[in-house]
């Protein structure tokens, strides 16, 4: 069981020299939670989460409550947050280094990756670090649920 036969191809993904605003149309268009981030030659050189970027927008007491429940909407929190947005923020400042696996490793090594970084989603490289693909937790578990099904017919 390989990752090239399994990964997603061609990754979305965007250059280092990009900004944010371009960033979130990726996300927005494509309705995906992770953007590799590639050089001009196409090596990955990092990773940006939407997660990240949705914690630009939370306002600054989410990080001292412990307790949301109470709180049913944020108020004029919510028509202000994205005034405050730098959509001009280059990518290369918000991204972090890449977790990614190389297209020759197993897709249990995948997992374990995806399983130790607390990810959804990783980029697949080559021998050269360039970005080839990108996999994903549904994508790995049903390739190992296929081969199981396979050698463990079910009734």
């Amino acid at each position: 069981m390989n990752i090239q036969s399994n990964m997603k191809v061609p990754a979305i993904f965007i250059y280092s020299r990009a900004n944010l605003g371009s960033a979130i149309q990726l996300f927005i268009q494509h309705r995906i939670g992770t953007l590799p981030v590639v050089d001009d030659e196409g090596v990955l050189v990092g990773i940006l989460l939407l997660e990240n970027v949705i914690a630009l927008l939370m306002p600054d007491f989410v990080h001292l409550v412990d307790n949301l429940r109470f709180v049913h909407d944020f108020g004029a929190f919510e028509n202000r947050i994205y005034a405050s947005l730098d959509k001009d923020l280059p990518v290369s400042s918000l991204m972090q280094e890449p977790v990614y696996c190389e297209d020759t490793y197993s897709l249990l090594h995948a997992a374990a990756l995806l399983h130790q970084s607390e990810m959804a989603d990783l980029p697949v490289v080559d021998a050269g670090h360039h970005l080839v693909g990108i996999i994903s937790h549904v994508d790995i578990g049903i390739a190992l649920l296929r081969n199981w099904q396979s050698t463990h017919p079910i009734p």
